[in-house]
């Protein structure tokens, strides 16, 4: 199955008096990044940020081997930590 996941956290400082402005700016810089190329591979994944710097969730490809066409042998990024 072809599928991408972001799960971002929204509960702290950063993204309070406006939560919308906040999530707007990582979703930004995700957007930036794939446009560059990111996500072009089996396993690329990231961690996402607000703007102090603090870990908010990941955006992970989630490609099955069978799916794919062809898969990098030495991914871009680690695989991005089991979030609850």
């Amino acid at each position: 199955m072809d599928e991408i996941t972001i799960k971002i956290r929204t509960g702290n400082d950063a993204f309070h008096p406006d939560k919308c402005k906040e999530l707007s700016r990582i979703l930004l810089n995700l957007t930036d990044r794939i446009n560059t190329g990111f996500l072009s591979h089996l396993s690329d994944s990231t961690t996402l940020v607000d703007r102090n710097g603090n870990n908010v969730g990941y955006a992970k490809n989630d490609w099955d081997e069978d799916d794919a066409v062809a898969a990098d042998p030495e991914p871009s990024s680690p695989k991005a930590p089991a979030w609850n």
